[in-house]
């Protein structure tokens, strides 16, 4: 990501951050893709498969795992409307 941002010297602060973001919500969306539903799939399988006893304990620990990744995702968000609030409060659009 670093090496995206160095390439476009001549973009302005606020073009680099626009881009920053986006490169950021493509990421995040690709690992979702590539580990986040494999695992999710992977947990529901191992459900199926596990005995009653320790199917509470693997609710729990996806339901965490969810947690966790929907706690990081509202930040990421909750961050981007921070910013366009700044930016419409300093003028800048």
């Amino acid at each position: 990501m670093e090496s995206k941002v160095l390439q476009s010297a001549d973009i302005s602060i606020e073009d680099m951050i626009d881009k920053l973001q986006k490169d950021c919500m493509e990421e995040i969306n690709q690992f979702s893709e590539n580990k986040l539903i494999p695992l999710k799939r992977m947990g529901s399988q191992l459900i199926k498969a596990s005995n009653k006893s320790q199917v509470a304990e693997i609710d729990e620990k996806l339901n965490k795992i969810n947690h966790h990744w929907q706690h990081l995702f509202d930040a990421f968000i909750g961050e981007d409307l921070v910013r366009k609030s700044w930016r419409e409060e300093l003028g800048f659009y």
